[in-house]
């Protein structure tokens, strides 16, 4: 808990000075004290997830594409180290990597901005790291169980939720021989977490499942989606990239919502763990937790549109300006939009999945307002 907190600490504090040029003041105190208590980033290093990871690649990765002059070597070597373990977390981090370093270099190369060298190799290195990281542990996976590593069918829940999906099964059932045409009268009793994560009676099938079946399932996804893809090319692309799309503005910790987890977590701990987990607030006043996800939504919503206003008012200088802080803030934003259509894309919209990153909003609008006001009064 306390690593990764000290983790995207020392990202938000980097990005606060080398990205906007700010000093250590009340100012910047006030605002990490805010983003602790009143954006998801509590919540996440509470519960030790990868996710909040996520924020820190996108600074981490936006810094060393736009801010490499800045940076000292210590600076260099903490946020490609930190980008690199984000990368290996989580397998949605890799695109959104990827798309980073791809959108930075190629408008660096577009205005003539020397990129080659160790500058490349370190935005570069986060994506080789978590490719890399794919590899091993599907290596280890085999050495020690003598199977492939099981990955969860995100692709095929994705596809059965969806009406497009669906009638795409429906037609190439039982006649393609895929292990999910066995699990048809399950698809329409619930949603993909359903589909993933719930017992047979609520219309569960991967972890209801025995483990040959869940195999099965694991390792035909992508040729699933792949038919389906080929079938109806317009149809179901457009159905995935809308999701994509969708999950931009699907921003909340519902999902995540202690309450809503005490039968699985009854599963894994003891009676005296559990009777710990039951007396904390969290769970015996759920009321609270949907009350400061309501604040949390409604903060990352206000940080966008506050960040909107502020880009807006020097938007002479995103172009033109080599130095403007808004060509970081930009990268930073399409790394925000590239996490919401990998996840949506590749899983469906959920509301944890951005409300990993929403806090990064209302940094980047606060430090951003700063970040100008400075400029202005500069002689």
């Amino acid at each position: 808990m306390a690593a990764q907190a000290l983790l995207l600490g020392i990202v938000l504090a980097l990005a606060w000075s080398r990205g906007f040029g700010l000093g250590f003041d009340w100012r910047y105190y006030a605002t990490a004290a805010s983003l602790s208590t009143l954006t998801s980033a509590g919540v996440y290093v509470a519960f030790l997830t990868p996710d909040i990871l996520a924020p820190a690649l996108i600074l981490s990765m936006a810094l060393l594409i736009l801010r490499w002059g800045k940076l000292s070597l210590l600076d260099r070597v903490l946020l490609c180290a930190i980008a690199c373990l984000a990368a290996v977390s989580h397998d949605s981090h890799i695109p959104v990597a990827l798309a980073m370093a791809v959108a930075g270099v190629s408008v660096a190369l577009f205005r003539r901005e020397p990129v080659l060298g160790i500058r490349l190799s370190a935005v570069v290195l986060p994506v080789v790291v978590g490719l890399a990281g794919l590899v091993l542990l599907g290596s280890i996976a085999k050495a020690q169980t003598g199977r492939p590593l099981m990955r969860l069918p995100f692709l095929s829940a994705h596809l059965a939720d969806m009406p497009e999906g669906e009638k795409f099964l429906v037609q190439a059932c039982p006649q393609a021989g895929y292990e999910l045409c066995h699990h048809l009268p399950a698809l329409s009793q619930g949603n993909w977490i359903d589909f993933l994560f719930a017992t047979k009676e609520r219309g569960g099938v991967f972890f209801a499942s025995p483990q040959p079946i869940r195999d099965r399932l694991s390792e035909e996804q992508g040729r699933v989606f792949l038919d389906a893809l080929r079938a109806n090319p317009l149809q179901i692309g457009s159905a995935f990239l809308w999701d994509g799309v969708r999950q931009i503005g699907v921003v909340d910790l519902a999902e995540i919502a202690p309450d809503r987890h005490i039968p699985t977590l009854r599963l894994l701990f003891n009676s005296n763990v559990m009777a710990q987990i039951e007396q904390t607030r969290s769970v015996r006043r759920p009321d609270l937790f949907a009350a400061f996800d309501r604040v949390q939504s409604i903060g990352g919503f206000a940080g966008a549109a506050l960040l909107f206003v502020a880009l807006w008012a020097r938007r002479r200088d995103l172009i033109n300006c080599h130095q403007s802080t808004g060509r970081f803030v930009l990268l930073c934003v399409g790394g925000i939009l590239a996490n919401a259509i990998v996840c949506g894309l590749l899983a469906s919209p959920l509301g944890r999945f951005q409300a990993r990153v929403s806090l990064l909003f209302v940094f980047l609008a606060v430090a951003q307002l700063l970040a100008a006001r400075k400029l202005a009064k500069a002689p």
